[in-house]
């Protein structure tokens, strides 16, 4: 590290005066180590955030007129700019729910895709034998349940 850290610096070669300013030059290389840590962790979001605003504005913008009138795509379009703009390096630690998150909140605005793929999550994860198929038969059918639940209407009868 010592070494590294006079090679970044000062590139001294000197050994006596390696030695003597061994504990600076750790310090240098701890200290560029991070810099370069840090400086790929910038890239490394910034590249996530491009390929996720890529991949869902080309899913909007495949979308067809039949499915989403232009003007609805304009508007999932600038949520979309709008949500990665507000995007942090938290947001995106498990990109994959985030980019669920992501689709369901633009894309699906209107529907309970969110819940329903939050509810197959948690069923598969509550049994690890079920397939993603089996999961979601069990997720729709308690939602199936749950609104049929609503529309039964029980009275007391004396």
């Amino acid at each position: 590290e010592a070494l590294l850290g006079a090679a970044v610096s000062d590139k001294e070669d000197d050994y006596n005066i390696l030695l003597e300013k061994i504990a600076d030059y750790e310090k240098i290389w701890s200290n560029r180590r991070l810099l370069v840590a840090a400086q790929h962790e910038s890239q490394r979001f910034t590249y996530l955030v491009r390929a996720i605003n890529y991949g869902v504005s080309k899913e909007i913008a495949d979308l067809s007129e039949d499915e989403v009138p232009l003007e609805a795509r304009t508007v999932m379009h600038k949520a979309l700019a709008d949500r990665l703009s507000k995007t942090d390096t938290t947001d995106i630690a498990n990109y994959a729910c985030y980019v669920q998150d992501l689709v369901c909140d633009i894309m699906f605005a209107d529907t309970n895709s969110k819940r329903i793929l939050r509810q197959i999550d948690f069923v598969q994860k509550s049994n690890p034998s079920y397939t993603v198929k089996e999961a979601a038969a069990v997720t729709i059918l308690d939602l199936i349940v749950e609104w049929v639940s609503t529309l039964i209407d029980v009275q007391k009868t004396n």
